[in-house]
């Protein structure tokens, strides 16, 4: 069984101070349920982007969470989905599974 975490990069409209990725780690609700901890950290490639892993994905989650903090998203990548990565798609372009992927599920 594999687990289907999806990771986004997301792209802030500033460098996010530790305290700021310390709180997205830790307990967040929207609309008054408690949401199941994402792992956050901060990019090493671009000082104003955040790497998001989540165990479930609420609606607009991701900016909703970044807003509570005093982050605004500029732009947010999905690029890895449990095993399988975005690799060369251009944005909006889209694949079949292959047999053996569709085994894994």
């Amino acid at each position: 069984l594999i687990l289907i975490r999806p990771r986004y990069v997301v792209l802030v409209d500033r460098v996010p101070s530790q305290a700021q990725v310390s709180r997205l780690n830790g307990k967040m609700s929207l609309d008054g349920v408690e949401l199941r901890r994402m792992s956050v950290t901060a990019s090493s490639e671009n000082p104003s982007s955040l790497e998001f892993r989540l165990r479930e994905g609420r609606k607009h989650q991701i900016r909703r969470c970044c807003n509570k903090v005093g982050l605004e998203v500029i732009d947010l990548f999905r690029v890895e989905i449990g095993p399988w990565t975005v690799g060369g798609l251009a944005e909006g372009e889209w694949r079949l599974l292959s047999p053996q992927e569709v085994e894994l599920l």
